[in-house]
């Protein structure tokens, strides 16, 4: 009998134990395999479509950008629209003569003194000659009080070396009618209006006249 060299039995054992090893590993495979299979078919679809409120929260940023151009559009056309309006009174305003405008008022109220509430004729009566103040002598006049108002046109010095006097004496009697219990009568009333009237008429006939002083005295250097 012939004997094998160690060197063959080791060779033909270390072939045993990897053909062992390969079948143990193809069938951990196929196990593997299946089990895999059977985690794929429990999967979920990938969706292909997805909903509003998942594209709104993946691209909020977008939709804030176009809320605030929006936003920004709307802001724009407002304040367009409201200093073209503004414009548009400045410029009516400035087409009307301060005078002739006055004195439509005061033509419209003329009379009025015997059907209207003292109150309101007082409070109309007070507006108009404040316009009229406010227009021609670029002061402020609107939203003050009696001694604010006064305060203003007194700081004109055409309006203190002339009318401060009556002015003072039209607001405090206006602001007696307009804000104590104090009655009055028509004649009071009437008298109140005609204060107003002569105040407008007087002031621009004297600024008539000292207009065209002014541009006598400019013509005389001229020529001269």
């Amino acid at each position: 009998m012939k004997v094998l060299p160690k060197t063959g039995v080791l060779s033909s054992f270390a072939l045993t134990q990897i053909a062992s090893y390969s079948v143990q590993a193809e069938d951990a495979g196929n196990e593997n395999e299946g089990f895999l299979d059977s985690i794929r078919q429990g999967d979920q679809p990938i969706p292909i479509r997805k909903s509003f409120w998942e594209l709104l929260s993946e691209n909020w940023w977008v939709a804030a950008l176009v809320v605030a151009g929006i936003m920004s559009c709307i802001l724009a056309w407002w304040l367009r629209k409201r200093f073209a309006k503004k414009r548009m009174q400045d410029e009516k305003e400035k087409e009307t003569d301060p005078y002739e405008e006055a004195m439509s008022h005061l033509q419209s109220l003329e009379g009025k003194h015997r059907s209207m509430e003292p109150k309101p004729f007082t409070f109309r009566l007070s507006e108009v000659l404040r316009v009229y103040v406010q227009r021609r002598f670029e002061l402020p006049a609107m939203e003050l009080t009696g001694e604010e108002f006064l305060r203003e046109a007194s700081q004109h010095q055409f309006i203190h070396s002339h009318y401060e006097d009556l002015l003072r004496e039209f607001i405090a009697r206006g602001d007696v009618v307009k804000y104590s219990r104090e009655g009055i009568d028509d004649k009071g009333l009437h008298m109140l209006f005609e204060s107003a009237q002569h105040f407008v008429k007087d002031t621009n006939q004297r600024l008539e006249e000292e207009r065209l002083s002014d541009e006598e005295k400019l013509t005389k250097a001229t020529s001269t």
